[in-house]
């Protein structure tokens, strides 16, 4: 194994944060990334990028992709690509990089250069641009960062400007991470209350568009799905069948 591959794997074998103790109450919060237009491989890289940079690790994970619903409604339908509004003059030279293979498994050559722009552009947008910042994501397979943001004159300026050579694309969010993990929040808090009710939530995660996906046992499908979005009736539900329950690192 070769020094670059040795490093990236130790990047990735490091990006997986520990995991906490269960709440007396509850079973914990699994959060899934689901992903439409990733490749398999690239799954992974997304997993390091939202987990293993400390990415939003102190809530619920934001998924980059989701279906779109009507608040109340317990059903979400899909969601089209999004068309980046800003992109950094460095994104007119990238190209679809060179695979490097581990194991005998083809990863993304740019995964350590990649994270480290990631890493340098949350920092900074996590201390001052609270409002608007929402989350990020890698694209190896296009030597790309994909950045979501409520639209902000000043954060374009600060990202055309500091990663000028770097390749980021800009899009707009509805959201910031900030105003996520309220929403999420207050979901979160009553899974003991839906619990006493007879709804065991299985999972939990939210999407950058605010759509927050539950699962639950089988048997207690159609119930969840009139109920949990009554109580919530400005908020967007998917609402699914779900399996196990997975501790996952939340809030």
């Amino acid at each position: 194994m070769s020094r670059e591959e040795e490093a990236l794997r130790r990047a990735l074998t490091g990006a997986v944060p520990p995991m906490r103790e269960a709440p007396e109450l509850m079973r914990a919060v699994e959060a899934r990334m689901r992903r439409g237009r990733a490749r398999a491989w690239a799954m992974s890289m997304v997993v390091a990028a939202g987990i293993g940079v400390a990415l939003m690790a102190t809530a619920p994970t934001f998924l980059t992709e989701s279906g779109r619903g009507q608040p109340g409604t317990g059903v979400a339908t899909s969601s089209g690509p999004e068309d980046a509004t800003v992109r950094t003059a460095g994104c007119a030279t990238r190209t679809s990089p060179p695979a490097m293979s581990i194991g005998g498994t083809p990863q993304p050559a740019n995964q350590g250069a990649l994270s480290a722009v990631a890493q340098r552009l949350r920092v900074h947008a996590d201390r001052h641009f609270t409002d608007v910042f929402t989350e990020l994501e890698l694209r190896p397979e296009s030597d790309r960062i994909r950045v979501s943001r409520k639209p902000s004159a000043a954060f374009d300026e600060w990202v055309r400007r500091d990663f000028a050579e770097d390749c980021v694309e800009v899009v707009d969010a509805r959201f910031s991470a900030r105003e996520l993990r309220a929403m999420v929040g207050r979901v979160e808090v009553e899974l003991p209350y839906w619990l006493r009710q007879g709804i065991r939530v299985t999972s939990l995660s939210i999407a950058v568009d605010g759509t927050i996906t539950l699962d639950v046992p089988g048997d207690q499908l159609e119930r969840a799905r009139t109920e949990i979005p009554r109580r919530y009736p400005d908020l967007v539900f998917a609402i699914e069948r779900g399996g196990p329950v997975v501790w996952q690192s939340g809030s």
